[in-house]
C-alpha cells in the first residue's frame, strides 16, 4: 500500500492538479444550484419537498458549515422559483437548464478524468456521443438522488433499531454514529466508482473503481474533518466579509477536486500494479503526458 501511495503521490506531482482543480471548482459553483434541485425532486418523492430539503442541507452542514449550507439553501432556493413556470414553453426551458446546468458538471468532471489518466477523445465523435454523454452525465445527477434516497431510509431504519437498543443500554448510542458513517462511506464509494467507471472516455476494472472509490472517500471523511478544524481555527468567512460563505463553498469544493483527482490517480496506478491497466475505449486514444495539455488536443 505505502509503494502504491508513494507512485501516487510521484505522479501526481506532474499533473495540473490545481488548474484542473480550480476548473472544477467553478463549474460546480454554477451546476450546484441546478443540481440539487432535482436531486431534492427526486428525493421529495419519498420524502417531501420540504423533508427532503431540510435532509440535503442538513448533509451539506457536515462539509462546509451552517453558514456556508445555508448560501447553497438560497441558492436552491431561487432557482426553483426561477425555473417554476406555468407556461409550456417556460416548462420546456426549465427543465432543459435544469438538466443541461446539472450535467455540465459531470461533462467537466469526465474531461478533468480524461486528462488525469492522458486520455483525449478522438476528434470526429456525432451527435450520438455528444447525446450519449448527455445521458451518462443527467443519469449521473439520478444516481445521486437515488444513493441519496437509500441513504437517507437506510439512516431511518437503522436510527430506529439504534434507538430501541439505546434505550436498553445508553452506551449503544456510539453503534449509531459508527452504523451512519458506514453507510455514508458505503454511499460516497459507490458513487465516486460510478463516476471513475462511467463518466471518462476508458475502460477500468470494476476492481480497480472500487478501491480507488474506497479510498477516495476514505479521504473525503479525513478532508472533511481536517476542512472542519481548519475553519475552526482560521475565520475565513469573516475575512470576505458578506461574500465569507461562499468562499468557503468553493474553497471546500476546490478541496474536494483535489481529492477526487488524486483519487483518480491512485486509481489508475493502482489497476497498473494489478495487471488490468486503464485503456481507452474505442472512442478515444492515449497519448503522452505532456502531449495531453497541448491545446490541439483538447476536446472541442
Amino acid at each position: 500500500m505505502w509503494a502504491l501511495l508513494r507512485t501516487t503521490l510521484a505522479q501526481w506531482q506532474f499533473r495540473q492538479a490545481s488548474l484542473l482543480a480550480s476548473s472544477l471548482a467553478y463549474y460546480t459553483v454554477f451546476s450546484l444550484a441546478p443540481l440539487l434541485v432535482i436531486v431534492i425532486g427526486v428525493v421529495g418523492v419519498l420524502f417531501g419537498q420540504a423533508g427532503a430539503e431540510g435532509r440535503v442541507v442538513e448533509q451539506l452542514q457536515h462539509f462546509v458549515g451552517r453558514d456556508g449550507a445555508q448560501v447553497i439553501e438560497t441558492a436552491i432556493v431561487n432557482m426553483r422559483e426561477s425555473t417554476n413556470s406555468r407556461n409550456p414553453v417556460g416548462v420546456l426551458f426549465s427543465i432543459t437548464f435544469l438538466i443541461v446546468g446539472s450535467s455540465n458538471l459531470f461533462f467537466q468532471i469526465r474531461r478533468a478524468l480524461n486528462q488525469v489518466w492522458n486520455i483525449v477523445p478522438t476528434p470526429k465523435h456525432g451527435f450520438l456521443y455528444f447525446f450519449r454523454k448527455l445521458f451518462l452525465s443527467f443519469a449521473m445527477v439520478l444516481m445521486i438522488a437515488f444513493l441519496l434516497l437509500v441513504s437517507f431510509i437506510l439512516s431511518a431504519v437503522l436510527g430506529y433499531f439504534v434507538d430501541a437498543l439505546s434505550a436498553i443500554n445508553s452506551d449503544l448510542i456510539y453503534l449509531w454514529k459508527v452504523v451512519n458513517f458506514l453507510v455514508s462511506f458505503s454511499v460516497t464509494t459507490l458513487l465516486i466508482a460510478l463516476i471513475y467507471r462511467v463518466l471518462p472516455d476508458v475502460r477500468v476494472a470494476w476492481q480497480a473503481a472500487g478501491v480507488g472509490g474506497a479510498i477516495t472517500a476514505l479521504l473525503f471523511s479525513i478532508g472533511q474533518f481536517l476542512f472542519g478544524q481548519f475553519l475552526g481555527h482560521i475565520s475565513l468567512g469573516s475575512a470576505y466579509g458578506v461574500a465569507g460563505s461562499l468562499v468557503i463553498v468553493i474553497v471546500w469544493i476546490y478541496y474536494a477536486a483535489h481529492l477526487l483527482l488524486l483519487g483518480a490517480e491512485f486509481t489508475q496506478v493502482y489497476a497498473e500494479r494489478r495487471g488490468t491497466p486503464i485503456v481507452p475505449s474505442e472512442q478515444a486514444v492515449r497519448v503522452p503526458q505532456m502531449a495531453i495539455a497541448s491545446p490541439s488536443l483538447q476536446e472541442k
